[in-house]
């Protein structure tokens, strides 16, 4: 992706890589050529790209400081995650606490902050990234509620996104190979209505989903150094997204018979 996008001179990898813009396999061969590099010991005079690989994801982005907001790191000296992540990623990441744990791998979903970060422009991007999330939990119930392991489910999905289901329904056709005869819409219908009955439940026993000003004050610090941004303009970003995630969220209670006000945080409610 560095190359692809320039922040990776080709002269600092194997020339072999070839084209890989318009090729999906010169970029799978890119891959596996990087693998045997990295396996037989690589020249770090010859090829620096491939040996900050090998030293981990926090060493590429020191070489290539324009790669920090495409790789994920734990900072310096540490191996990190292998994943990716950007501006936006890194600002939901404390939000992610609102999803499961499939749902929080919002590395997958491809969006980003907008470069002026006005409440419209701000506002739309929530607006994506607060659906797909849901679709996500939405799928992830699905998988679990079948003992599917999350990292395979993503066959039944379309596009493999693990997402939603398929369009030729392929798990309806294979449950029905067991005997169990549904369709995907009363699947679709089972995982919100599970869903909206697990907030239900949490609500009654005392949870609300927190505020913007409920998340520590170092969180906003934190995201502040790396995002560039006053840790108060971050904190309103928090609650706009949050705000829209009650929008969305009270809609599918509301689809089941639930109040969509008792998704309202502890400061709000303590207000009524």
């Amino acid at each position: 992706e560095g190359l692809m996008r320039g922040m990776i001179p080709r002269r600092d990898v194997p020339i072999e890589f070839g084209d890989l813009a318009d090729d999906p396999r010169a970029r799978l061969e890119a891959a596996v050529q990087a693998i045997a590099h990295l396996r037989q010991g690589v020249d770090g005079e010859r090829y620096p790209a491939l040996r900050a690989i090998g030293d981990g994801p926090q060493s590429l982005a020191e070489r290539y400081p324009q790669v920090q907001d495409i790789v994920f790191t734990c900072g310096p000296g540490t191996l990190g995650n292998a994943g990716h992540c950007n501006a936006l990623w890194t600002f939901l990441m404390p939000f992610s606490r609102f999803f499961g744990h499939y749902s929080g791998q919002i590395y997958k979903i491809d969006e980003s902050l907008p470069a002026h970060a006005d409440d419209e422009s701000l506002r739309r991007v929530f607006r994506r990234v607060i659906a797909r999330m849901l679709n996500r939990e939405f799928f992830g119930i699905i998988g679990n509620a079948l003992s599917c392991c999350a990292f395979t489910f993503v066959v039944y999905s379309q596009d493999g996104g693990g997402e939603q289901l398929d369009a030729d329904d392929l798990l309806v056709r294979t449950l029905a190979e067991y005997g169990i005869h549904t369709t995907r819409q009363e699947l679709e219908w089972f995982a919100q209505a599970f869903w909206a009955q697990s907030i239900a439940l949490k609500v009654g026993h005392g949870w609300r989903p927190p505020g913007a000003r409920e998340l520590p004050a170092r969180v906003y610090e934190a995201l502040s150094t790396v995002l560039h941004r006053p840790p108060e303009e971050l904190r309103r970003w928090m609650d706009m997204l949050i705000a829209e995630w009650r929008e969305q969220a009270g809609r599918v209670l509301a689809r089941f018979g639930y109040a969509p006000d008792i998704l309202l945080g502890k400061t709000e409610a303590s207000r009524q």
